[in-house]
């Protein structure tokens, strides 16, 4: 049964950011994960979340 990850993001520093990106996809892949999402615009359609950033994850298992 698959694992979704949902990651809200807030960006404070770009540089600090773009190292993290890079990182974490590794640490992703090699953990047999895949990015449904990520970065872009978000659009709340109800209630009042309204993230900077999302990720979303998938996983096979935990």
């Amino acid at each position: 049964m698959p694992v979704y990850m949902i990651i809200e993001v807030e960006i404070k520093d770009e540089k600090l950011y773009a190292e993290y990106v890079e990182r974490a996809y590794q640490i992703v892949v090699k953990h047999g994960g895949r990015y449904l999402a990520r970065g872009g615009q978000v659009t709340s359609l109800t209630g009042d979340w309204n993230p900077q950033r999302i990720i979303i994850l998938e996983f096979e298992t935990i």
